[in-house]
């Protein structure tokens, strides 16, 4: 295991980060499984091709590196790869490529915040192994969040906040009944007026919608109320109306919500009775910006 990352904030005076570009030298160590250079400065240089060549690599972590460029195409060659972080880099706003669905092993798998564009490769939908992908802070450029995403079988993970996706998500998403953690935050244009499939994510315990116009969501409480596994809720800036509709009125729920965040919405006290289903188990609740 190799790690260097840059040191902490109150460090920083006494330790200087890497800097240039990677050395060649890194091949003598033939038995490497860990390698974790994010944080450092590389200085905007591409990420070298011979990183590739580390066959026995499982775990590689190159994010926030300041590396620009293109992607060697030898990185769909880590056979052996089980984590591939990528995040804070500048890809120059090229497509993801599509030679990483090789990465057959992987298991998690980070491309936040790295100037991505266009669309997603669909080959992306045989990493049949991955439980964790994390496509946050790019620019999809207004498409439909791809069917194949909601096909992975064993997916637990799924971040896709500020990635510029519209439409309505697939009916399909549902289906993912392993999933844990689900992050739609912040795509303005997503078209949530239904949110019935949310209702089947039973082992779902983390949900972040804030900044999705949930307007037309009728009946939003109803399936958040199904949720019978969920800790954390985050629905700030979602226009939610006053619970005022039948359809819309509070009901029993079993959740062990922990963490609830309802601000900026536009909810009066008669979303109270809901509330008081989680006085034994919340930490953090902020109401703030609405009319109560």
């Amino acid at each position: 295991m190799l790690h260097l990352p840059a040191p902490p904030i109150e460090f920083e005076d006494e330790y200087k980060s890497l800097r240039g570009e990677i050395s060649p030298s890194l091949l003598e160590l033939e038995h490497l499984t860990h390698l974790d250079l994010n944080c450092n400065d590389f200085e905007r240089s591409p990420i070298p091709s011979f990183v590739a060549s580390l066959s026995k690599i499982q775990y590689l972590n190159l994010s926030y590196a300041n590396f620009i460029g293109r992607l060697p195409s030898q990185l769909g060659n880590l056979s052996n790869l089980l984590s591939l972080d990528l995040s804070g880099n500048d890809f120059e706003g090229r497509p993801i490529p599509p030679f990483l669905a090789s990465l057959t092993k992987i298991q998690h798998l980070s491309l936040s915040y790295a100037n991505f564009t266009g669309h997603l490769p669909s080959q992306l939908g045989n990493l049949s192994n991955l439980l964790s992908l994390d496509l946050s802070d790019n620019d999809f450029e207004g498409r439909p969040i791809p069917p194949f995403l909601v096909s992975l079988p064993k997916i637990q993970h799924l971040i896709l906040s500020d990635a510029n996706f519209t439409r309505r998500p697939p009916s399909h998403f549902g289906n993912l009944s392993n999933l844990l953690s689900l992050d739609l935050s912040y795509n303005y244009d997503l078209n949530c007026g239904n949110l019935e499939w949310l209702s089947h994510l039973s082992s779902l315990r983390h949900l972040d919608l804030e900044s999705l116009d949930l307007s037309k969501a009728i009946h939003w409480l109803q399936a958040i109320n199904k949720l019978l596994s969920l800790i954390h809720l985050n629905l700030r800036y979602c226009s939610l109306p006053p619970l005022t509709t039948p359809s819309l009125s509070p009901v029993y729920s079993s959740a062990p919500l922990v963490f609830l965040d309802l601000s900026y919405n536009d909810f009066d006290s008669s979303i109270y009775p809901w509330l008081f289903n989680f006085t034994t188990t919340l930490v953090h609740l902020d109401l703030s910006g609405m009319l109560i």
